[in-house]
């Protein structure tokens, strides 16, 4: 499984999800990827999760908390 760390682009402008969506178009079909972010920015994350599961092939497999991030797995269809 591949990792995407939000916490590393943090004082990046723009919106995450274009940077996850081209993590995703990196995949590929049955391939997963974790996408982490601050456990701060958790309903950030779970916004972009939906969005994603809208506009790309993917859907959301797994939701979490490790420590002080929190995560989302999605598989590439």
């Amino acid at each position: 499984m591949k990792m995407y760390d939000l916490r590393k682009i943090a004082s990046a402008c723009g919106d995450y999800t274009l940077y996850v969506l081209a993590e995703i178009d990196k995949l590929k079909p049955g391939e997963r990827l974790k996408v982490v972010a601050a456990r701060s920015a958790s309903s950030l994350l779970d916004e972009i999760a939906e969005t994603l599961e809208k506009a790309a092939p993917v859907r959301v497999v797994e939701r979490g908390y490790e420590g002080d991030a929190y995560y989302i797995v999605v598989e590439h269809r």
